[in-house]
């Protein structure tokens, strides 16, 4: 990835020596490990001008900044993704604010737990543990619509509502649930356990294929119903095809398995009629290509989507997640479900359904990046600063 030679300028520095390129800013005190503030941007020269210009209502960094450095990306993505690896050491108080709000919700739910319900999680407290990627199913934009997508799930695989009954099994007296015809009761040995774990298994795997499967199977017990002139059994599943049709709404529609999530960022390049094709899978984000966008048919971007899909394509069924990694899906989920305004695209690459990325939206992503050397004052006002000190 572009990332020229740091450059160095005392506090009075003149700011045109910087380019108007994304990058890194670092503003620095008397001494190098006197960091005040690292910021990420899509512009440094105007960056750097409105934290040392005085304003009203701003602190004069003059005043305490002696020195500055800066980094120069390609895009704001990967200004982001250094800032991280800076700010992580530089300014731990800003980055761990920044890591709260660049990040995706998620719910874990593991069949073969002692106690297999879900629980809504967060990825950087997860990442101190031994966790299984498989079965931690995501990215949603809202807490709530974890909390409503884990819901979801309990009432379309009867999965246990009430947690604290189910670890006393099979000795518990059953909830409501079970009088309601909702729950074949685990809890109270009305089930086994073994059952239960099946039920467990499939809502993971809704999750992972996307619902087409699960509609599927539904679709095939009541047909077999109704042949048999079951026609309550045909009846009481009918909810349950109408609740499975909810797992395509737009909240809900990029999750996954953690091991399975994958973006892919289609960004500026810092060469004129090229964009730079960057990667996450598996809890990494990289280069993966800089492609020429000036293809007049989308169908040669076919064999670079085949390679990427490939390369994201989960190997083994899970992965350590570090809190670098923890991170990076952070920064990935921020721009999938906060995309910015500038010339930059971010594609969801996670293959649901059988369905994977599209050769057009790829062909015109691509060309929309490519045009940020056309235009730099564009670049400015389309990208959002982020990562303020």
């Amino acid at each position: 990835m572009l990332r020229a030679a740091d450059l160095q300028l005392d506090a009075g520095g003149d700011a045109a020596a910087l380019p108007a390129r994304p990058g890194v800013l670092e503003f620095n005190g008397r001494t190098i490990d006197d960091a005040i503030a690292v910021v990420a941007t899509g512009d440094l020269r105007a960056a750097h001008e409105r934290r040392i210009t005085p304003a009203a209502g701003r602190p004069d960094l003059r005043e305490v900044v002696e020195s500055v450095r800066a980094w120069v990306c390609g895009s704001l993505v990967e200004a982001e993704m250094l800032w991280l690896e800076i700010a992580r050491e530089r300014t731990p108080r800003t980055y761990a604010q920044a890591l709260d709000r660049w990040r995706g919700w998620f719910i874990a739910l593991d069949p073969e737990s002692e106690l297999p319900v879900w629980s809504r999680i967060d990825l950087q407290e997860q990442s101190e543990a031994r966790v299984s990627t498989p079965t931690i199913l995501g990215p949603m934009a809202t807490k709530d619509a974890a909390k409503r997508y884990g819901r979801a799930l309990d009432e379309v695989f009867e999965l246990c509502r009430e947690p604290e009954l189910l670890a006393k099994r099979p000795n518990a007296t059953a909830c409501i649930y079970k009088e309601m015809g909702q729950c074949p009761a685990p809890c109270d040995g009305s089930e086994p356990m073994e059952a239960y774990r099946d039920r467990a298994r499939a809502a993971v795997t809704l999750a992972r294929e996307g619902p087409a499967p699960e509609r599927a199977r539904i679709e095939r017990e009541i047909g077999a119903a109704a042949a048999e002139t079951d026609f309550e059994r045909a009846a009481a599943l009918k909810p349950k095809l109408e609740q499975i049709g909810s797992f395509g709404k737009p909240a809900w529609r990029r999750v996954t398995t953690l091991d399975r999530f994958a973006v892919v960022l289609v960004q500026p390049s810092g060469r004129k009629g090229w964009a730079r094709v960057l990667l996450h899978a598996r809890g990494n984000t990289g280069w993966f290509a800089d492609v020429r966008a000036d293809a007049g048919d989308p169908g040669v971007f076919a064999a670079l989507i085949d390679g990427i899909e490939d390369h994201a394509r989960p190997s083994h069924g899970s992965f350590d997640l570090t809190p670098e990694r923890a991170e990076r899906i952070g920064l990935a989920c921020h721009h999938l479900f906060h995309p910015g305004r500038g010339s930059g695209s971010v594609l969801d690459a996670s293959v649901r359904d059988g369905v994977g990325l599209d050769e057009r939206e790829f062909w015109r992503a691509a060309r929309r990046a490519a045009k940020i050397e056309q235009d730099e004052a564009d670049l400015a006002a389309g990208e959002a600063e982020s990562g303020g000190g």
